[in-house]
């Protein structure tokens, strides 16, 4: 009879854990696909913003180019200037490079220092 409880009790046991595991996998399983679901979701809103973004971007990319003409010209009227003009033009060159590396910034671009000053 012992013998008998024994094997009963490993045969609920045994099914217990068998649920237990077909449960558990069915768990990941909805959590994976919704973490698929979720990324997806992620990914759609990414594409979103960034096709938003787009006329707004080159929009900042084309004032920084403008801005980075302005320096060059500036950068070249300070080679021929009188000294009295120099620190008015210096100014100015120092204004253009602020704006630049904060419309890289802007953009994300990494080394915002360096590019700015063309380097």
């Amino acid at each position: 009879m012992k013998v008998r409880g024994i094997q009963l009790l490993q045969r609920g046991f045994h099914s217990r854990l068998r649920y237990a595991i077909i449960a558990t996998a069915d768990a990941k399983r909805a959590a994976q696909k919704m973490a698929e679901i979720i990324n997806l979701a992620e990914i759609q809103e990414a594409r979103r913003k960034a096709r938003a973004r787009g006329p707004e971007r080159e929009n900042l990319e084309r004032a920084l180019g403008l801005m980075r003409e302005n320096l060059a010209a500036v950068a070249a009227e300070l080679v021929n200037a009188p000294q009295l003009e120099h620190a008015e033009l210096i100014t100015r060159i120092e204004r253009l490079l602020a704006m630049i590396r904060y419309g890289m910034r802007m953009l994300g671009e990494r080394d915002a220092g360096s590019r700015a000053s063309g380097g």
